[in-house]
């Protein structure tokens, strides 16, 4: 288990280091001006901008809105220009939202000023973008801008209305698109003067010839763009209820674009388990294909191997250290912390002959030969048994041992059979015991040797006592036999 603690640790490690290493400058900034900690949302929004620069769309936007952090104080803030300040379009919420880790929620009576300008924007190349998290057959604009012109009403918007999708950039129409639902990523554009787009999930789902509406020839003043409803002239109109996870505001897009727009945002919306679209096999931008497959809150990858710090990976996952500690995992088989059933543990073999881990009210090794009875650690006692299941003592042992050297401590050591006082026992005294017991004095019989074993320990000291009292017993018999060869000269 500390291999496995230790092995996650340097997987983490490695991926902070990572991700530390290739932050976007103005990620950062985005970091520091947010105070976003979270190692998740700060790979989110950092591989979103990296993902924009890639597909060349990040010079096209002059506001984007991830909604990341989950509060007011991190949601108002522009990727693009993450000032506190009204020229940095960064968003106030004059009547408040409901905001969580998912986005903001409008409630039908709220919104966000951006402060940004129609008049900042080219009226044949601008573009809005809107992420849905819901499905909701209430009328509202999701983002827009709407002024009165000298001849028409000017509106540039994403409006969401009814189960029907209003795109339009610049223009006075009321051409719509009927929607199956009302989640997902929108983007109104219009890249020409003759033509505005509609698209859902990149796909072209609306295109009407409209000319462009300029304010040099509709004589409008311009307004500001709300995102949760949309201004009109001097109010506010048509409130959202739909859950909002991102927002953009930009220059025109070619379909080429929405597409690459389409899937950086799916992949960001993704990575952060938000997403109202399956997350499968998304390829990364600027083209090819992706390895990795995602789906919900899952991403798994079925084909070759994967390395860490190491460009040869051999098994399905290889780790390879650097430095000193020069660590270097492996798996090559199977491991597994549980099964479903409680019997957790982790596989030695990719063949079922090894397993190590929970087997009943002990933890043991199994294997094919010999099932449980391999090696077991009582979880209760912490009594180890080797080709038992229930070792009644600290080591239990059903089977031979082979050593080179044993060491066994013990006390009471029998030197006292040389004090004084010591009774020593005649040896009329042991031969009349050895004739009723068939066994010398304070040795255990044969009988007792079977039912109970020996104490190692217990068993050299007594024998030690009977050589002991044996030399005494010679010692004296030879003092004897000394004094009777005097007496016979």
């Amino acid at each position: 288990m500390r291999l496995i603690k230790y092995f996650f640790a340097i997987c983490i490690s490695f991926i902070s280091f990572i991700v530390k290493a290739q932050t976007d400058p103005q990620a950062q900034a985005f970091f520091d001006a947010t105070q976003i900690s979270d190692p998740i949302q700060k790979n989110a929004v950092n591989q979103l901008i990296l993902d924009l620069k890639a597909a060349g769309l990040w010079t096209k936007m002059k506001a984007v809105y991830p909604f990341v952090g989950g509060t007011e104080a991190t949601h108002k803030y522009n990727l693009k220009d993450p000032r506190d300040l009204d020229v940095a379009f960064r968003l106030t919420f004059p009547n408040g939202a409901t905001h969580s880790l998912y986005g903001v929620d409008w409630n039908g009576s709220q919104y966000a000023q951006t402060y940004l300008s129609t008049n900042s924007l080219t009226e044949n190349n601008t573009h809005l973008s809107y992420y849905s998290r819901e499905n909701v057959n209430e009328p509202g604009y999701e983002i827009g801008a709407i002024y009165t012109g000298a001849i028409a009403v000017i509106a540039t918007r994403i409006a969401l209305y009814n189960g029907i999708f209003y795109p339009g950039i610049f223009d006075n129409s009321s051409s719509t698109y009927a929607l199956p639902d009302t989640k997902g990523f929108f983007v109104s554009n219009r890249n020409n003067n003759s033509t505005v787009e509609g698209y859902k999930e990149g796909t072209l789902v609306y295109t009407q010839n409209f000319e462009v509406l300029t304010r040099n020839v509709a004589g409008g003043a311009g307004n500001t763009f709300l995102i949760g409803a949309s201004t009109y002239d001097n109010s506010v109109t048509a409130y959202s209820t739909k859950q909002c996870a991102f927002a953009s505001i930009g220059d025109g897009l070619t379909s080429t674009d929405v597409s690459s727009f389409n899937q950086i945002v799916l992949n960001f919306q993704c990575s952060l388990s938000r997403s109202v679209i399956t997350c499968n096999n998304p390829p990364p931008p600027g083209g090819g294909t992706s390895q990795w497959i995602t789906s919900g809150n899952n991403i798994y990858y079925n084909q070759g191997n994967v390395g860490i710090g190491t460009t040869n990976p051999v098994s399905k996952l290889s780790i390879v250290g650097v430095g000193a500690a020069n660590i270097d995992v492996s798996i090559n088989g199977r491991i597994m912390t549980g099964d479903g059933t409680g019997a957790g543990g982790i596989w030695l073999s990719n063949d079922y002959t090894g397993f190590v881990g929970n087997a009943g009210a002990n933890i043991g090794f199994w294997t094919s030969g010999a099932g449980w009875n391999s090696f077991q650690i009582q979880k209760s006692t912490g009594n180890v048994g080797i080709g038992t299941m229930n070792p009644q003592s600290k080591l239990a042992v059903n089977g031979n041992i082979t050593a080179k050297k044993l060491i066994v401590t013990q006390t009471g050591w029998p030197d006292y059979v040389f004090h004084k006082n010591y009774k020593l026992p005649t040896l009329e005294e042991i031969e009349k015991y050895i004739k009723i017991n068939k066994h010398l004095p304070g040795i255990p019989s044969a009988k007792e040797v079977k039912k109970n074993g020996i104490d190692l320990g217990d068993n050299q000291a007594l024998l030690l006592k009977k050589i002991e009292e044996l030399t005494l017993l010679l010692i004296e018999q030879d003092k004897r036999i000394r004094t009777l060869e005097k007496q016979l000269k």
